[in-house]
């Protein structure tokens, strides 16, 4: 069964840790990108029950799933956000991202770039192993194209970034995309695969001033006590990216 709630104002500021964590509380993949491009119906389509039926605009929708490696299994959260979701705290919260813009949409694919570096500077350039970035509505007629298929190829050649082609109704082409994301999220991420620490729902976040280790409850003591004796920069930093209540 999918949680879905709804987002009345279009407003991120209210978001903090303590009201994303009501919401999941699990390690997540944000699914993110600008409005109408089709972000809903590839959730939907990884879930395996693609519609035809007008999808509902501000919906945050939230389904739980496994990844299995080596006979352990790591439980996510899998986040389909509305266009006006890039909120630090999500970024913060997400060890995987599938950025999507629409290729009839050029502020999209701005759109795109500027969640892509946001999550840069808060991850640091490797998390580029576990973003998938994608081009949907790609089987428009070519009149209908307004973002050209050599500032795509720039864009992921330049940065490394994996990158598809997505047509707007092609389950199984979104199934083996999203596939290659949970390997690659198995293959790089830093999450021990150890079952007291997938209990635990802890994870690695990097920032400016080194690794947090983020819980359900915001950074770990021990991040906490590393802040207490460091400048009040990055003490600062912390209670603002974190808003956790340790402080």
């Amino acid at each position: 069964m999918v949680d879905s709630y709804k987002d009345n104002t279009f407003d991120d500021s209210h978001l903090n840790n303590q009201s994303i964590d009501q919401h999941y509380d699990l390690p997540q993949i944000a699914i993110l990108g600008g409005s109408f491009v089709g972000k809903t119906s590839i959730f939907n389509q990884i879930l395996g029950h693609a519609t035809n039926e007008p999808l509902e605009q501000g919906i945050i929708n939230q389904k739980q799933i496994k990844i299995e490696k080596n006979e352990e299994e790591i439980e996510f959260n899998l986040m389909d956000f509305p266009g006006c979701f890039d909120c630090d705290q999500i970024i913060i919260k997400s060890i995987g991202f599938l950025l999507v813009f629409a290729v009839d949409d050029r502020q999209s694919f701005l759109k795109m770039q500027d969640i892509y570096q946001k999550i840069q500077q808060i991850h640091g350039k490797s998390i580029h192993k576990k973003i998938i970035v994608i081009g949907n509505k790609n089987d428009l007629p070519k009149n209908e194209k307004v973002v050209k298929k050599k500032e795509i190829e720039e864009f992921y050649t330049q940065n490394k970034q994996e990158y598809w082609k997505l047509p707007q109704k092609n389950q199984n082409a979104v199934q083996d995309m999203f596939k290659k994301l949970k390997e690659n999220i198995c293959n790089e991420a830093k999450l021990s695969l150890s079952k007291s620490n997938i209990l635990s729902k802890s994870l690695t976040v990097n920032s400016p001033y080194g690794t947090h280790f983020m819980t359900q409850t915001g950074v770990s003591k021990s991040h906490k006590n590393s802040v207490d004796n460091k400048d009040s920069k990055q003490k600062s930093y912390c209670q603002e990216k974190c808003n956790c209540s340790i402080f």
